[in-house]
Parts: C-alpha cells; structure tokens; sequence
C-alpha cells in the first residue's frame, strides 16, 4: 500500500510538472508570436517598394524604345 501512495504521489508531481512545463511552452510560444507579428507587414513593405522601382526603370526602358522608334514609325508612313 505504501508503494502505491508513493506511485501516486510520484504521479502527480510529474502531472504537475508537466503542466507547468506545457504553461511556460504557451508562454513561449506566445512571446514568439508576439515579437514576429510585425514582420509580414515589414515583408510586405519592402516587396512593395522593389516592385515600385522595377515599375519604374520598365517605364524608362519602355519610353527609351517609343521614343527611338517613333521616327522609324513616322519615316515609314510619310516614305509610304
């Protein structure tokens, strides 16, 4: 009888430690969640941001080849 009080007791106190254990691990988890809940945001601005300046430079390039070929575009209409 007295080894079961002691398994019982034994059993408990690892019960015990268990939820204390999966209390902090909650905890941590929390934190974590917490700390990296602005990062997609910050993410997202920079993806933004690249984009907006790739737009860019493809507009440039885009204008850069209107502009050279609109005199081939017009001598080709008048000589036609």
């Amino acid at each position: 009888m007295k080894f079961l009080v002691l398994r019982t007791s034994s059993l408990l106190l690892t019960r015990a430690c268990s939820q204390a254990d999966d209390l902090y691990s909650s905890f941590a988890g929390l934190a974590a969640m917490a700390i990296t809940f602005p990062l997609p945001g910050w993410v997202a601005t920079k993806v933004n941001a690249i984009a907006k300046e790739r737009a860019k430079k493809t507009d440039a390039r885009v204008q850069e080849v209107t502009e050279s070929t609109s005199p081939a575009k017009l001598a080709s209409t008048v000589a036609g």
